[in-house]
């Protein structure tokens, strides 16, 4: 269905993302994924990541001076005009996304949007924190397919904020995504019973 009124030509108007400050907290496989994607629709990618090894990768993959890697967290945030989380879940990144993380997102952008987006792991948010800070910002808007309390029995209040999408695992509902994980399940029980490491160990 087309929606052509006049009323919605005016106000829902898309965002171009050529020349958008992506920033990616944590670059390992998959954030080196989403940046080469995002470095394909001329995005400025900011990347921050412990491990030279991945930074390295990152380099080699995306090409010196597509990827700018900052040592400092604020920089990542103050910079962004997308903040994509993927870093790994343990005790430094527990909670990570925080009150004061978030507001650092917003310093000095006035009325220019913002967006978050995890696909990580949803204990990195502090959910408080973040149900008080959508309801103070309207220029903020995230993305999540992962929670804290993912239960049936969860607090809503974020779900009923307009500002908040939550779309609950669906990143992997494709048929060729689910058959890959099929196989590499396989291929991880097979590594085990011959006494090898399995390809992702946990």
């Amino acid at each position: 269905k087309m929606v052509v009124a006049q009323e919605y030509r005016d106000t829902l108007l898309a965002r171009s993302l050529d020349g958008v400050t992506l920033s990616v907290a944590g670059v390992g496989m998959i954030g080196l994924a989403v940046a080469e994607r995002a470095r394909a629709l001329g995005m400025k990618i900011l990347g921050y990541e412990r491990s030279q090894e991945s930074i390295d990768r990152a380099i080699q993959r995306l090409g010196e001076g597509n990827i700018e890697f900052v040592v400092d967290e604020e920089v990542l945030l103050r910079r962004a005009d997308i903040l994509t989380l993927h870093f790994d879940l343990n005790d430094s990144t527990q909670g990570w996304l925080n009150a004061r993380r978030l507001k650092l997102l917003v310093e000095g952008k006035g009325d220019r949007r913002v967006v978050i987006a995890n696909a990580a792991r949803g204990p990195m948010v502090v959910e408080g924190d973040l149900l008080s800070f959508l309801g103070e910002n309207k220029f903020v808007v995230m993305a999540a397919d992962v929670r804290t309390d993912e239960s049936d029995n969860r607090d809503m209040r974020l779900e009923e904020l307009p500002s908040f999408i939550y779309t609950g695992h669906v990143a992997s509902a494709v048929p060729e995504v689910r058959r890959a994980m099929q196989i590499l399940q396989f291929n991880n029980t097979v590594a085990i019973l011959n006494g090898e490491m399995p390809q992702n160990p946990i």
